[in-house]
Parts: structure tokens; sequence; C-alpha cells
């Protein structure tokens, strides 16, 4: 009497060669539809990014506005955007994209693009149609501020200054003070005629 596991076995031997061919074209199709599907999660992750961006845009941007509406409700004499680090370029952006005849000033200090950000600050800072200045620290070396400094000389615009500051270590308080003493001086000085 034959036994039934063995012809089984027999039909599963016969079965592995016929799905071999076929394992082996899908293997084929796999590294072209492996490459499409990084292609379309990368396309979709930058989409993502590019909103993720613009939100983040947005509400800093309703910040500032908010921040220039209060000026104005308490009757400010003059209005001047002060940024610090990246908040430097994401008010000149501000300035770039939505002007407001409020602000009359802007002072960057050792301004620095956020990670990915586009436009760039060099891009923006030649456009900008009002007086602004750069602070920047003069111990370290900074690229990017000597290329806003010719990018600004060149588009020749209402005023850009870039004004250096002397880092002091140790003494924390002392360049606080000069930094606040450098500001205030630049925001105060007379109109040059």
């Amino acid at each position: 009497m034959p036994r039934e596991p063995d012809a089984a076995s027999t039909d599963a031997n016969a079965a592995k060669p016929k799905e071999s061919p076929k394992d082996a074209s899908a293997k084929a199709q796999d590294p072209a539809a492996e490459a499409e599907a990084l292609a379309a999660a990368a396309t979709a992750k930058a989409a993502a990014d590019e909103e993720l961006n613009k939100a983040q845009a947005e509400r800093i941007f309703a910040r500032i506005e908010s921040a220039i509406s209060f000026a104005q409700q308490n009757k400010a004499r003059s209005i001047v955007l002060i940024g610090h680090s990246s908040g430097a370029y994401w008010a000149a952006r501000f300035l770039n994209e939505r002007t407001s005849p409020a602000v009359q000033k802007l002072v960057m200090l050792a301004a620095r693009e956020p990670v990915n950000a586009a436009p760039s600050l060099l891009d923006m800072v030649p456009q900008l149609k009002i007086k602004t200045a750069d602070f920047i620290y003069k111990n370290s070396p900074d690229q990017a501020a000597k290329a806003r400094l010719q990018a600004s000389k060149r588009a020749k615009g209402p005023g850009f200054t870039q004004i250096g500051l002397i880092n002091i270590v140790g003494n924390e308080d002392t360049e606080q003070e000069q930094l606040f003493r450098r500001v205030r001086g630049w925001i105060d000085a007379k109109e040059e005629k």
C-alpha cells in the first residue's frame, strides 16, 4: 500500500520549481519597485516638510504681527524688530515677505539660518527696504556675516550696517551691557543727512 505522505511531499517538491521562476522575476522587479517606493516616500516627505515649514512660518509671522499691533496700540514712537540667532532670520524674512510701514529698523544679533531654511538670509538681506544693523561677534570667524556685508554693498539699499562686538569670555554681564549699549546707540542715532 503506497503511503500518502510521500505523494504529498512529491507534490510539494513539484510545486517549488514552478514557483522559483516567479520568485526570480519578482526579485528582479523588486529593485525597481523598491526604488520607485523610495522616491515616492521621499517626495511625500519633502511635501510634508514643505507644509510644516509653511505652517511654522505662518505661526512666527502671526507672532511678529501681533507684537507690531501691540506696539501700535500702545502708541510706540518707533518700532524696531530685533532678532537674535535664528530670530534674525525670521525677522528679515517677515520684512521681505510682508512689508510693514510701522517698522522702521531691523536689528540682527548673531544672525544664523535655521536648518533647511529657504530663502537664505544672504538672499534676503539685499532686498530689505529698511535700515538694518547686523551685530556680529568678531572673535568667531563667520563667513556668512562677510557674505551678507558683501551682498548688501552690491545692492546699495537704504542702509545696511555691520557692527562688530567683542565676545567677553567669563563676564556675561559686561558682554550683555556692551550689546545693550551698542544696539541702543544704533537705534537712537540721528538720521544722517
